[in-house]
């Protein structure tokens, strides 16, 4: 069980590392965060930094999992991080990239009314239906959009799209 400094220290960076293919349920990854006290947010920075770096050779990290491990058990250090990296669109959380993909197909006053809330795996409606981020991509904007409107109250302004 990781700390709560750990946890919070790693929260920035999961869904990059995510990305990259590490998988954190994996129970050699847990171990390795768990008992790296010295480097842990440098060897997490640099892990991103070194996929980036291969990404612009069109290359891949072979194997992320063990890239992480070496990088907590070594202590490896970033030679130039830039955190604006995590904003990069495939970082971002699924759930931040709908609500922005939303935001741009809808307008933002639409959106708000439309939508309770998003997770990484689900959006919920004001409507109380719920469907699956992946539902709503093969769906497209249109169908998703008249499913969101779906027994919404009679007294629930909504421009119509």
């Amino acid at each position: 069980m990781l700390e709560d400094f750990q946890q919070e220290l790693l929260e920035p960076y999961h869904h990059a590392l995510s990305y990259i293919g590490v998988d954190f349920e994996r129970e050699d990854v847990q171990e390795a965060l768990e008992f790296c006290y010295n480097g842990f947010e440098a060897a997490l920075q640099s892990v991103i930094e070194y996929w980036l770096w291969l990404k612009q050779r069109n290359q891949t990290i072979e194997y992320p999992i063990a890239c992480l491990i070496n990088a907590l058990n070594q202590q490896w250090k970033p030679s130039n991080w830039e955190e604006e990296w995590l904003n990069l669109p495939e970082f971002k959380r699924p759930s931040q990239r709908w609500w922005e993909a939303a935001y741009k197909q809808w307008g933002k006053d639409t959106t708000n009314q439309l939508i309770a809330d998003v997770s990484d795996s689900h959006i919920t409606f004001m409507n109380y239906q719920r469907i699956t981020l992946k539902i709503a991509y093969v769906w497209g904007w249109q169908r998703t959009y008249h499913y969101a409107i779906e027994q919404l109250p009679k007294n629930h302004l909504l421009r119509v799209i």
